[in-house]
């Protein structure tokens, strides 16, 4: 007769570590994408600094100020973490970093490094923006089960007087706000009556003159 034998694996408190982590210039900047660093991962053919930045602070894109370049100049990145580093994280105890925050802290030590970059906090008075329900009107989205990233795909161009539509899949309120922020150049922030969680839907409308 055969016995279950139950082997418990337990870690020591030690940093995650990266299997890989690769910074290449690319010549061309592409669209951007969203980025998914929950798992511990980060791929991107084309990324500019700012957006790197931008994972690695956990802040709007909108409110990081720097040099012209952080714009304009494009970077094939690949960051994983090590196998361990992810399961360790993943089976933390509950006071322990989340795999977003510990990702977070080693790629700014990255940034920091390679790119030889200061970075502080200030607090402005800048225009600001809040996404809500008009008044009387419901949502009328699908509620997404996926466990994918989200993404959001534009047609048209929101900057001459023409229809645009916006086609969300697997998209949060939040993910929607920081997306809005680029052409709005203004900061923008969810509502707190929005439901949580993930949403597909399709967005239409013409801008004025």
């Amino acid at each position: 007769m055969r016995a279950l034998t139950l082997v418990l694996i337990l870690f020591t408190a030690q940093t995650p570590t990266w299997e890989v982590f690769s910074i290449v210039p690319t010549s061309k900047l592409l669209r951007p994408r969203s980025h998914d660093i929950s798992h511990g991962r980060l791929q991107s053919n084309s990324i500019s600094l700012r957006s790197l930045i931008a994972l690695a602070t956990a802040m709007p894109p909108v409110r990081i100020e720097g040099p012209d370049w952080i714009d304009t100049d494009a970077y094939t990145v690949t960051a994983i973490l090590t196998d361990e580093s992810r399961l360790r994280l993943r089976i933390r105890a509950g006071d322990d970093a989340p795999v977003a925050q510990q990702f977070r802290t080693l790629l700014k030590e990255e940034l920091v490094s390679r790119f030889h970059i200061e970075y502080r906090f200030e607090k402005r008075d800048t225009p600001a923006y809040t996404l809500q329900l008009a008044t009387g009107e419901k949502i009328k989205a699908r509620r997404s089960t996926s466990r994918e990233p989200g993404r959001i795909v534009t047609t048209g161009t929101p900057l001459i007087n023409v229809e645009t539509t916006v086609n969300a899949k697997d998209v949060t309120f939040p993910t929607l706000c920081t997306w809005l922020e680029k052409p709005l150049k203004a900061t923008v922030q969810p509502d707190p009556e929005l439901p949580d969680g993930a949403w597909t839907f399709r967005l239409k409308w013409q801008t004025g003159p």
